[in-house]
């Protein structure tokens, strides 16, 4: 991926894309994790890209943002306004000046109306951005992706549910579950009824390069197409781990059974993700045991 770049290097994808595509060049304020190896520009922040400007530059990957649900929505909205859009809008209006060949950026299944879609969920189905801060502000990037897009091509990518390795803390039930486990944490969940379209980081990665690559514009989901329940995933980390995992089988928000419709993703990169959720959960805890122990 020559004349790439990824800015925002240092959160959950954008390290994996980078360990896997050397050649693309980090921009942000911190350094990827000290397994990827690429070429890194400080930026002080994204309001300021002269640094970029000599850079020749064909692609972008633009992962800035709050994917934090539950902290955006006990903050002002104008502060989920700030994670989620000023960055990009500013990022979209330096971009369009320059002649680069395509900018990907990143919303979720949660832009989609729970009430009025059919499983799989489609690209066309009915969006409702109006429910809480964190939605909101997702929704407004997406608008804003399509202000722009008679000056550059842009890709929105709408993602399911990812998972992986990380070193971060994060909310997403897999990573917080294995992160628990090796605080030697009581884990428990609120509910394993539901059922989402898990995708591994991996296949992501992959999935953000073909799409780089395609042809495609616009809207698109990027998922598995398939739903796995969540007392599935249980069942594997409790065999991977020899951890129970109790289910306070509390009431939760959104569908109970969800998964996108990756037709539009097939037809324009011949390509679908390939990590079962069993292998991916088995290779989520490889990893993030092995560097718990490495850290330590």
């Amino acid at each position: 991926m020559k004349n790439t770049i990824l800015i925002g290097p240092s959160g959950f994808l954008g390290p994996a894309i980078l360990s896997k595509y050397p050649s693309i060049i980090a921009v942000g304020r911190k350094k990827p994790p000290f397994y990827c190896i690429n070429k890194f520009i400080y930026i002080k922040d994204i309001y300021n890209l002269k640094k970029l400007d000599k850079l020749k530059i064909d692609h972008v990957i633009f992962l800035i943002g709050n994917s934090n649900h539950h902290v955006l929505n006990n903050m002002p909205l104008n502060k989920a306004l700030s994670y989620n859009v000023y960055p990009l809008e500013s990022a979209l209006n330096y971009f369009s000046k320059r002649k680069i060949k395509k900018i990907i950026t990143f919303t979720g299944a949660l832009v989609y109306d729970e009430k009025k879609i059919k499983i799989p969920c489609k690209e066309n189905s009915k969006l409702n951005g109006y429910k809480n801060n964190y939605i909101f502000s997702k929704f407004m990037a997406e608008k804003i992706t399509k202000h722009y897009q008679n000056k550059i091509k842009i890709i929105n990518v709408r993602l399911s549910n990812i998972y992986g390795p990380s070193l971060l803390e994060r909310p997403d039930i897999i990573i917080s579950i294995f992160n628990k486990i090796l605080k030697k944490k009581k884990v428990e969940i609120m509910s394993n009824v539901p059922a989402r379209d898990f995708i591994h980081v991996d296949d992501v990665a992959k999935g953000v390069i073909k799409l780089l690559k395609s042809s495609f514009t616009g809207n698109i989901n990027l998922g598995t197409g398939k739903h796995t329940s969540i007392k599935k995933v249980m069942e594997i980390i409790t065999k991977i781990t020899g951890i129970k995992i109790e289910s306070k089988q509390k009431k939760v928000t959104g569908p109970l059974i969800y998964s996108h419709d990756i037709t539009l993703l097939k037809k324009y990169t011949k390509w679908e993700p390939k990590i079962s959720i069993s292998k991916g959960v088995a290779l989520t805890w490889k990893k993030m045991n092995y560097w718990n122990k490495k850290i330590k």
